[in-house]
């Protein structure tokens, strides 16, 4: 797949967005997730509309903590595009779950290029329901 022209303002790497309007994402399964039900870094693949790999997502994080934190681990997202080159880092500390912990809510920091932090998602706290800001 070529590479689209360059935009000044686009992080290196994220000029295939400029021109998507539509992206699929697929979880990869391990055989041992599947049979085990044990935890194993989550991997993701980013297709266009025509089905063509346009990122590859990683989770990194040890097996301890996929394991034992589940929902609540602390990890970091790598997204590669197709050649390999990391573009962007989505990285999600440990945080408490629960309402009643309003001094705990989730964040996630984006990084692009790697290290840039270029924006935020973070919990709003509401009693009930999960809401977020970007």
């Amino acid at each position: 797949m070529p590479l689209p022209p360059s935009f000044s303002l686009c992080p290196p790497g994220l000029e295939y967005l400029s021109h998507l309007d539509w992206l699929l994402i697929h979880q990869k399964y391990e055989i041992l997730e599947v049979i085990t039900s044990f935890e194993t870094a989550n991997k993701y693949e980013v297709r266009n509309r025509l089905g063509e790999m346009v990122y590859f997502a990683t989770e990194e994080n040890n097996c301890l903590m996929r394991n034992c934190l589940g929902t609540l681990r602390p990890f970091t997202m790598v997204i590669s595009n197709h050649v390999g080159q990391q573009v962007i880092h989505l990285v999600r500390p440990f945080r408490c779950d629960g309402c009643c912990c309003p001094c705990c809510l989730q964040e996630l920091e984006i990084q692009a290029p790697p290290g840039l932090p270029i924006g935020y998602i973070q919990q709003l706290w509401h009693p009930c329901l999960p809401k977020f800001v970007l």
